[in-house]
């Protein structure tokens, strides 16, 4: 009755392979991340440094309006110089920060005029000066000292020198900026960010930017908050690794795959593997991942000669052609591109393995989405060479070079996020007939939800313009550079390999997903809001640096766990209890479950030794004689019997025998010992008759969870008031 109203092919989904707690905590874990961060993002457009409709002088002459600051912020971008120094400390840094060097140029000067006017307290007077906010944001006009006007109009000469007839010998193009009044514009967005960087928070003690750039001339010092949360992250880190590891010591058995439950391996040699059309195109991708690769690391290489030497390359004047923004540029783009193309055809090959078969005219699709890449790839390269190069008609959204590692163009850049969902389409082309037959928290779901997310999540750099006010173009794009790329193609990456091993028999398919759920939980859990820590500087509220500092460091404490070795407690064994004995059938005291014989260095233990088993309590307890069908063996859980331990300091740890090796053997009709076993150095005639020891390892201990329950065998001789212990 139940079933009646169901549609066909939902009574045919295969139920998920793990719990559905699992997929409930990742959304647990997602809704919590992405509310604190729509929060977040509210502050973002409403607290960050504002943006003055106008900078007047005491005397009421207009230095710069709004629009000059926006103009100087895109011609920054356009010309690649984040690419060659950096902004609110966010750039290239072979050129200057522009906001600390402003700040400490115009800071300077006007303590100097103070010096020389004899002021009294020049310091505090100047301190005073750069710390007191006079931005009116009613009106919208912020009002600069006579001494700061000065230093303005002193810099403004100075950046026109700097990017005109001396930024051949800075690693720039020469003459790098044409035109004064476009350097006036560099100058004015310099200007606005170093007073943001020392003008005090309305109703707070500290800047726009938390005190950064740390400069004595303006005062600019560790705030409280900053102390607090360094401190409370560093406490987050040990403390949370060590509460980690004690959750892992105590269910660590129920936690990832071990080398026990190995499966032999189980695959066709590549030779015999049939390759569908779809996937052998990918092979061009591999060509072009090739080339990229490549390209990128002469261009690095090149960049980075600039630090060593920056004024030529080997006697050859590189700045001329190749100049050191426009090098890094290239770089870091190629960078992301053979990358994204590695996961674009990875993803393609291995959806037909997934699927078990693939659609017609799949190969079509490849190719259309090949040549869009290819399209991208090296249009947007030609498009930020013209725009680094100040070429009058490259510019705005089609050739206008933007943010540091989102560089390409508005334009090259919706088209790239356009070919990723091209590419999502074609995955779930290969496979929506599987994904019909299997449930949502399934392993074809995870790979296509996993894949969906790669443009999701670049997509969301579109919102960061030239024009986009500098601490949101900061939020939004750090979405691409931290959540993009160490969150979700980490996370497709767990995917495609988890999903190889399972093709392979490496691990079940229950395994390998409570693997993956616990990647994207761990990961997400710090990773999400853990993208703050980008943004200490950049004129966010001090919340932002506040939830940065404490879930970046719990960004760490997941990778403990990648050094954390399969140790043998996790596997199949059976633990005595203080001084119990334990009764085989059809077997002499001295021939069933021997210990390795051998020590360290190969040197043999005594005979005497070879008929007893070690307990938990560091007690021997007797094999006896035989017992008529005993209950060995007992399932709890996932885990099996446990074979006796490894002795400390007495035998030598001992590694698991190859995955071929017959892990149990038969024993009065049932195979009593799984696991890996060790090599036994035993006269042949004392082989036969032995059940194989278990690979050494720690001490087990019976409050750690890790013994399994095992029946009282009748006959067995107990310990006085425990007879009912199991």
């Amino acid at each position: 009755m139940g079933d009646e109203g169901k549609k066909p092919e939902e009574t045919r989904r295969r139920p998920m392979v793990v719990s559905k707690g699992w997929v409930q905590g990742i959304a647990l874990v997602m809704i919590l991340g992405f509310t604190v961060m729509g929060i977040l993002a509210y502050h973002t457009y409403n607290d960050s440094i504002p943006i003055p409709d106008k900078v007047v002088s005491t005397t009421g002459e207009v230095l710069f309006t709004h629009d000059d600051i926006v103009a100087g912020q895109e011609a920054f971008n356009n010309r690649g110089l984040m690419e060659y120094g950096s902004i609110v400390g966010h750039g290239g840094y072979l050129g200057p920060d522009f906001t600390a060097d402003y700040l400490r140029r115009a800071a300077t000067l006007t303590l100097d005029v103070r010096i020389k006017a004899r002021e009294n307290q020049p310091h505090q007077a100047n301190i005073k000066d750069w710390r007191t906010n006079r931005y009116d944001s009613r009106t919208g006009v912020l009002v600069l000292s006579r001494q700061q006007t000065a230093a303005y109009h002193h810099l403004v000469s100075y950046y026109t020198t700097y990017f005109g007839r001396n930024s051949h010998n800075l690693g720039l193009l020469a003459d790098d900026i044409k035109g004064p009044a476009q350097a006036r514009h560099l100058t004015d967005f310099f200007a606005w960010t170093a007073w943001g960087a020392a003008a005090d928070r309305p109703g707070h003690s500290y800047s726009y930017t938390n005190n950064w750039p740390a400069d004595p001339t303006v005062a600019n010092r560790p705030t409280a908050d900053m102390v607090v949360w360094s401190v409370l992250s560093l406490i987050v880190l040990i403390g949370g690794t060590g509460v980690m590891f004690a959750i892992y010591g105590r269910w660590s058995k129920n936690i990832g795959w071990h080398e026990s439950e190995t499966p032999s391996l189980s695959f066709i040699p590549p030779s015999q593997v049939g390759l569908t059309k779809s996937q052998r195109a990918t092979s061009w991708f591999f060509f072009v991942i090739a080339v990229l690769f490549l390209v990128q690391t002469l261009v690095g290489a090149a960049a980075e000669h600039y630090r060593a030497d920056i004024s030529s390359f080997f006697g050859f004047d590189l700045a001329a052609w190749l100049p050191y923004n426009l090098a890094r540029t290239w770089h870091v783009q190629l960078a992301l591109f053979w990358t994204a193309a590695a996961f674009l055809a990875g993803g393609i090959f291995l959806a037909p393995f997934v699927s078990g078969k693939e659609p017609r005219r799949q190969h079509v699709l490849t190719y259309v989405l090949l040549g869009a890449v290819a399209f991208v790839v090296f249009g947007s390269l030609t498009s930020e060479a013209l725009s680094v190069y100040g070429v009058s008609w490259a510019k705005g959204p089609v050739f206008g070079q933007q943010w540091e590692y989102i560089d390409l163009s508005k334009m090259f850049q919706l088209l790239l996020t356009l070919g990723m969902f091209l590419w999502v389409f074609i995955i779930w082309r290969a496979m929506h007939t599987r994904m019909r037959a299997e449930s949502f928290g399934n392993m074809p779901w995870v790979f296509f939800f996993s894949a969906l997310s790669i443009p999701m999540f670049y997509a969301v750099g579109l919102l960061a313009g030239t024009h986009t006010q500098l601490s949101v173009a900061e939020f939004w794009r750090f979405w691409v550079v931290h959540l993009w790329v160490e969150d979700f193609l980490e996370l497709f990456t767990t995917v495609m390999v988890a999903y190889i091993f399972v093709m392979l028999g490496v691990v079940r398919e229950k395994v390998a997903l409570g693997v993956i759920y616990m990647d994207v939980i761990l990961y997400s859990a710090g990773g999400v809001l853990g993208t703050m820590h980008h943004l200490y500087f950049s004129g966010t509220p001090s919340a932002h640096m506040a939830i940065g500092a404490f879930f970046s460091a719990a960004e760490v404490i997941p990778l403990t766990f990648l050094t954390d070795g399969d140790v043998p407690r996790c596997s199949r064994v059976l633990e005595l209890r203080r001084c119990w004995c334990l009764r085989i059938p059809h077997q002499p005291a001295d021939r069933v479950l021997l210990r390795d014989r051998h020590r360290p260095h190969r040197q043999p233990c005594p005979r005497g030794d070879d008929g007893r088993l070690r307990d938990d309590g560091h007690g021997l307890g007797d094999v006896r004689a035989e017992v008529p069908h005993p209950c060995v063996e007992r399932q709890a859980g996932e885990n099996f019997v446990l074979v006796h331990e490894h002795r400390a300091r007495l035998d030598g740890r001992r590694h698991p025998a190859a995955a071929w090796h017959p892990a149990a053997i038969p024993l009065g009709g049932r195979r009593l010992f799984r696991g890996p076993t060790a090599q036994l150095h035993h006269r042949a005639p004392q082989r036969r008759p032995r059940v194989a020891p278990h690979a050494g390892g720690p001490r087990l201990h019976h409050r750690r969870g890790a013994a399994v329950l095992v029946d009282d065998i009748p006959g067995t001789d107990a310990p006085p008031g425990r007879e009912d212990r199991r």
